[in-house]
This record gives C-alpha cells, structure tokens and sequence, in this order.
C-alpha cells in the first residue's frame, strides 16, 4: 500500500531541536518496515518577505530521506502568530498539484495531521484524486476551534465533513473536542491513537523489581525548555523538596529559549549543585537516564501526548504528568503515576514527596501496573492499530 503523509510534525534531515519530535515518523518507519510506500509531504513556515509574497518557485525547497521514508519539503507562507491564510494555503496545494502529482496520484491513502494547514491540504487532494483521507487532531487543533470566529469554526468543520476517519492523539483530545459542542457534530468514524515506544526499551518484570529498590532519589525532566513545560513551576517545587531532603538531585535535559532565564533561576535559589542542565541528549542516553532515575515529572500545558511520558513509564520512572492534557486518562492518579495541575507550584511539590517517600509496596504496585500499562503502548502494537484504521478505508 502506498501511503502520504501530510503534516508540519516532522524531523528535518538536519535534526535541528525545534524539529526533534518524531512520533509521526516512528509510525511511518513501522508502517515502511511492513512492506507499505510511506511517502512524506512536510510543511515549513517561510515568512513573507515584501517582493516574494507571491513567488510560488520555491514551493518546493528540497527532498530528502530518513531512514527509508522519503519526505519532501513545502514551503507555506504565513505571518508571524498567525494560521496561514486561505490565500496561502491554496498557493501551496497548487504547487503540490503541479510539482507533486505523480506522487499524490500514486497514494492509495491520505493521512494528514494538524488542522493548519494539513486539513484543508488533505482535503484538497482528496477531492482531486479521488483518494480516502483519515485526519488526527492534535491539541493546537482544540485551541485553534476555541477562538476561532464562527466563520473559521464553520469552515473548519466543512473540511472536517470530508474526511473519511477521524483520529485523536488521546482521549482528553477527543473529551476537548466533544465539549467543544461544535454545531452538535457528531462523527462516529474515529479512533485515538497515542504515541507508543519501541518494545526493546520496556524494563522486563524483574527489572522493575529491582528498580523498587533503588533509592536515588533522582528526579528527571526531558523536553524543549519552552514556557508551556511549566519547567519554572518543577523548579520551584523542587526548592521546596530539597529543605526536606537534601539527597536528591534534579536532572534537565533539553533546551531552548527558556535556558537562561531557568539557569539564573537555578542560581538565585542557590540549587546549582542539585539541578544539572545537561542540554541535548540523544534518544538513546535520555533512555540511559530515566533508567537511573525514580521520578519523571512534566506538567506541561497544552500537551498533546507527550511520548516522552511513555518513554519514562517504560524505563520504571514514576511518572508525574498534567491534570487535563493528553497523558491523563493513560495515567491514573495514584494507581500507575500521578497527575498535578500545571501551573500549581505547591500541588507538585507535595506530590513529588509523596513519589519519593513510598513504600516498598506502593512502589512496586505503581511501577508494576505502569509496567503493564506500556505493554500496551509498544510503538509497534500502535502503528500496526493505526495502519488498520488506513486499510479500513480500502478495498483489500
């Protein structure tokens, strides 16, 4: 089967940081692996400069590889904090009509992500050429609905009519956009499909035993250091933590433009010795270090599903998300994890202590139902879920 995938949720071939996430493409590598063409049409921003707003020549920028899925780049246009514009967006779906038909043409399947512009993309092809398409909402997409003008909410959900399956990248997602109570819409034709991780990094039944334990007493955060990881109010709950415990330690992997601001935190509460910064880690060492820590904490806000939240609850982290986003409803408050308010710097630190003062057996019951929770979020189980949804859509 030959299947396209359209979305701006896609690693560049450099890797750079601000394109790291690669949870769509860890489907794409499975669905490739079973014999399907995955083909890939990824959307860059490119910010208008005066005597190119209307220069189409470089809609197309470069092709290029990631593993076996071939991705080609599209440049859209659109202004600084804004969506991109109708006028925009049907600029770029004529050049994907004129520079990528063959392409288009030959996709049995359309799978587009994020509704801004992918939606109407994907839709725009599907009427073209007569091929089915299944939408997955992300987060972006319920605050897009939230203050859109009655005009946007309206276009919005006539392009959501066309599509032929609906999928949603958790079940707080899907609970968001039911509330939303969009016109009385109702679609029955939909799925949710989460990020998963691979299963040679799920910690066997002894291990996690053993992990028990351990006592550490590490705390650990993974991501883009960025406003809406609430990284600041960890911080600050871990200042608290410390004068009731100084043996522990809080470990940051990540970066960006929160950095410095969070360093000088750091210093002005004296923590320097018991916070590390250490900065951008490949996948496979962050892995080595939730291993070796107890506690994952991120109370980000909004978060569509972190997979990075599966990733520590398959390393035998006690894993610490958001009241409201995306991991809860994966996450049971004191069954396989907890779950704080965002922004509540107090709520975090009492639970971060609750985290590292359990018992034997309250640990082992957590970490052993967490254990055969990500049994059920093996990357593969779900990308294999998620391809049974595309060939719903077909008659093979």
């Amino acid at each position: 089967m030959n299947i396209l995938i359209i979305t701006s949720l896609y690693p560049t071939d450099d890797n750079s940081f601000k394109d790291k996430t690669k949870a769509i493409h860890y489907f794409a590598k499975i669905w490739s692996k079973n014999g399907n063409s995955v083909k890939v049409i990824k959307l860059n921003t490119k910010f208008p400069l005066f005597l190119d707003l209307l220069n189409t020549s470089r809609c197309i920028s470069n092709s290029y590889w990631i593993d076996d899925i071939e991705v080609f780049n599209i440049s859209i246009t659109r202004f600084p904090k804004y969506h991109a514009s109708n006028f925009f967006v049907n600029k770029t779906i004529k050049g994907i009509n004129r520079k990528l038909s063959s392409i288009v043409a030959s996709a049995d399947s359309i799978v587009s992500h994020m509704g801004n512009p992918s939606l109407k993309i994907g839709c725009a092809i599907k009427n073209k050429y007569n091929k089915p398409l299944i939408f997955t909402l992300h987060n972006s997409d319920i605050f897009y609905l939230r203050g859109a003008s009655k005009r946007k909410k309206d276009e919005y959900l006539s392009h959501l009519l066309k599509v032929d399956k609906i999928g949603f990248r958790s079940n707080s997602i899907e609970e968001k956009f039911d509330d939303l109570n969009l016109s009385n819409y109702e679609y029955k034709n939909r799925f949710i499909i989460p990020s998963g991780v691979q299963s040679k990094y799920i910690l066997t039944k002894d291990e996690v035993k053993k992990k028990v334990n351990i006592k550490t007493k590490k705390i650990l955060f993974a991501g883009q250091l960025i406003p809406l990881k609430k990284v600041d109010v960890l911080i600050g709950a871990f200042s608290k933590l410390i004068k009731d415990n100084n043996d522990i330690e809080l470990i940051i992997i990540g970066d960006g433009k929160e950095r410095e601001k969070l360093e000088t935190l750091v210093k002005k509460l004296n923590l320097r010795n018991s916070i590390i910064f250490k900065g951008i880690l490949s996948r496979d060492e962050t892995l080595q270090e939730m291993e070796k820590s107890d506690v994952f904490a991120m109370v980000s806000s909004p978060e569509t599903f972190g997979l990075v939240y599966v990733e520590a609850l398959a390393k035998g982290c006690i894993v610490i998300g958001s009241k409201g986003e995306g991991i809860d409803g994966t996450i049971h408050h004191g069954e396989n994890g907890f779950l704080c308010t965002p922004n509540d710097e107090r709520e975090l630190y009492l639970t971060l202590k609750k985290a590292l003062e359990l018992n034997f057996e309250e640990k082992y019951n957590i970490l052993s139902n967490a254990n055969v929770l990500v049994h059920k979020y093996s990357q593969e189980k779900l990308a294999n879920e998620y391809l049974g949804n595309i060939l719903g859509l077909l008659d093979v």
